[in-house]
């Protein structure tokens, strides 16, 4: 089943929960899609949020097919962070 929305305050704090290392100067809630959240920060990085749990175990079949891009798209970084605990099961990765 979909989890309900989080809505851009809410990706944002659980964004800040699981990479709070990451920095930004400015954010676009770009979708409240079928099976993720994305956010924009700087217009430059994507971060996706699955709403499924069909979609959060399939975040490293993602990273392993992405990793595998041509060369040719050095400017494409793919990274991942897995969380534990019930807030941040919510958003396990990001690309």
């Amino acid at each position: 089943m979909k989890d309900p929305p989080l809505g851009e305050w809410g990706a944002l704090s659980l964004l800040r929960v699981v990479r709070p290392d990451l920095e930004w100067r400015s954010v676009r809630y770009v979708d409240e899609g079928w099976d993720h959240e994305v956010l924009l920060l700087d217009e430059r990085l994507v971060v996706r949020i699955p709403n499924d749990e069909h979609y959060r175990r399939m975040l490293h079949a993602e990273r392993i097919v992405l990793s595998q891009r041509p060369t040719a798209s050095p400017d494409l970084p793919v990274e991942g962070t897995e969380a534990s605990g019930t807030s941040a099961a919510r958003a396990p990765g990001f690309s």
